[in-house]
């Protein structure tokens, strides 16, 4: 049983997205499809564009209506009771991810830095497509083929220093990609048609990876997500692609950003919605603090934000915090709070939701 949020307020419906100016990246002109993507990718690509490109733009227009709404006096809240906050329930974490107190992230495009992490030492690193890393063609083509050598254990740079190829040494080092967020959109791929940058990446890799020669299942680090009903969409995203390749549905496994002042709202059911793939959360710190600003512009209340504020503290508790400016997102969700518990009422429900453990083994729920 999946866990849905309302419906919007029509009245506050954004432009349709014919209308509307999206941020896009775009092949080069001389592209050609067939000739410079991998031998049989557009087939693959084809039913993963039908089935979830729309429901990507579906998902753009919900966060709009969310901000309008907000703007209009109307904040984020938490969702009605659901499987997913009154019934008990249990992710059990595999031994190769049961600690990710420490992670290291940095551009993919870089492969200087994208070798120096993985021989750093840190149980996990993730290779970034997003906000690190440029979104033009170059940078994003550069990024996923280093993530693919990368995965296989052959990515080198040259150390002028030492005069040598320097490469990955063997570790037990999680390797997780991030691609860009589904707010973006690809252009040039398909004729005519925008396809969510999300799903590109995540199919770019998938597709060329070879799943039976990896150390741990494909890794994918979810970004910028606004609600519990966008990780149905990567579950989709997931599961497809899995059986395109002839794998058990739950062989990709991710972690996800709660960087949004909504989906801090909705962790449980968001985690609930990935319970296949999900291996933990993680708050990206200015990132929600920049949502939670966005959200409360016209909130006379919410105008103090700060590392101290109430939901900003109450959100870091149950989700600590991560850095990416030195290149360390911290720890996997260990507890769950109220994010912004202002009133008796509220912390009723926050109180009614369950509560969240984190053991070495498991990612665990249970009702309180």
């Amino acid at each position: 049983m999946a866990t849905a949020t309302t419906k919007p307020n029509p009245a506050l419906a954004p432009l349709p997205f014919s209308n509307r100016l999206v941020p896009v990246n775009s092949a080069p002109k001389d592209f050609d499809a067939v000739r410079d993507l991998p031998e049989g990718f557009l087939e693959f690509l084809a039913p993963l564009h039908a089935a979830l490109t729309l429901r990507q733009r579906a998902l753009v227009a919900r966060r709009d209506y969310a901000l309008a709404e907000a703007h209009a006096g109307k904040f984020p809240d938490y969702l009605p009771p659901s499987v997913a906050t009154t019934n008990s329930w249990r992710i059990e974490l595999p031994e190769w991810c049961a600690d990710q107190r420490n992670q290291m992230t940095g551009p993919a495009d870089d492969a200087d830095l994208v070798v120096k992490m993985l021989n750093s030492g840190a149980p996990g690193v993730m290779l970034d497509l997003e906000d690190s890393t440029a979104n033009a063609w170059e940078h994003n083509s550069r990024g996923i083929k280093n993530i693919l050598e990368a995965l296989a254990g052959r990515l080198t740079y040259f150390d002028r220093k030492r005069n040598r190829a320097i490469g990955i040494n063997p570790s037990a080092t999680v390797i997780f990609t991030r691609p860009r967020g589904l707010h973006l959109h690809q252009a040039g791929v398909l004729p005519g048609e925008l396809l969510p940058a999300a799903l590109f990446d995540v199919a770019m890799v998938a597709y060329q990876v070879d799943f039976s020669t990896l150390k741990h299942p494909l890794c994918i680090y979810i970004p910028k997500s606004e609600s519990a009903d966008e990780a149905l969409w990567w579950r989709d995203l997931f599961q497809m692609i899995a059986r395109l390749k002839g794998l058990p549905t739950n062989s990709i496994k991710c972690m996800a950003l709660v960087e949004s002042h909504p989906l801090a709202f909705q962790m449980e059911e968001f985690a609930w919605n990935l319970r296949d793939h999900i291996v933990g959360l993680n708050l990206g710190r200015w990132d929600y603090m920049a949502s939670l600003i966005h959200f409360n512009l016209e909130n006379p209340d919410g105008r103090r934000v700060d590392g101290t504020s109430r939901s900003k503290r109450n959100c870091r508790e149950p989700v600590p915090c991560s850095e990416s400016t030195s290149g360390a997102p911290r720890e996997r969700w260990h507890a769950s709070r109220s994010p912004a518990a202002s009133d008796g009422s509220r912390q009723a429900h926050a109180g009614r939701n369950a509560r969240c453990g984190t053991h070495r083994h498991s990612l665990s729920q249970r009702s309180a």
